[in-house]
């Protein structure tokens, strides 16, 4: 009765491979298969998870797991395993991963901001200075008599603070 819920069966359907093979979603049919033919052709087990879709149009995880018995009536092997339902799992760790991924978008949010923090501070510094220094070059040269060792001097502090941002940015 727990497989025929597991895979959304009514309590009078026949539960068989084929039956249980069109419920697993499409997409995730030929790993199941695979994985079971694997089992058989190699007399070992398998271990797969994979989609079943209810009729609700909703799908639910389950993990199976099975080994391969050999009988000796002549009938061929038989699978013997366990389907689990998973869906709780699954969907907590899309949500962790979701939670993990918004974590990290905030943390490089958060480091552009701390980056564009610096880089205003350093390149204020040395503008102020530039701004300052021009404004001092144009008042120096405005006197009657300029002095143009105090104007090459002002011209040269201009330079270094503009090297200074050029190396900030």
């Amino acid at each position: 009765e727990r497989g025929r819920s597991l895979f959304g069966f009514g309590p009078d359907a026949r539960l068989d491979f084929a039956a249980t093979q069109e419920r697993v979603h499409p997409e995730d049919r030929t790993g199941r298969d695979g994985a079971i033919k694997q089992a058989l052709q190699t007399r070992g087990e398998y271990e797969v998870e994979y989609r079943v879709q209810q009729a609700d149009g909703t799908a639910r995880w389950i993990y199976g797991r099975g080994r391969c018995v050999g009988t000796d009536d002549g009938t061929g092997p038989k699978l013997f395993g366990v389907s689990m339902d998973v869906t709780a799992r699954k969907q907590a760790e899309a949500s962790a991963a979701q939670k993990r991924a918004e974590l990290e978008h905030v943390a490089r949010v958060a480091t552009l901001g701390e980056l564009t923090a610096t880089l205003t501070h350093e390149l204020q510094q040395p503008l102020a200075a530039i701004h300052t220094n021009a404004y001092v070059g144009v008042r120096l040269l405005d006197a009657p008599e300029p002095d143009l060792q105090e104007v090459r001097s002002t011209l040269a502090d201009i330079c270094e603070d503009t090297e200074h941002a050029g190396e900030v940015i």
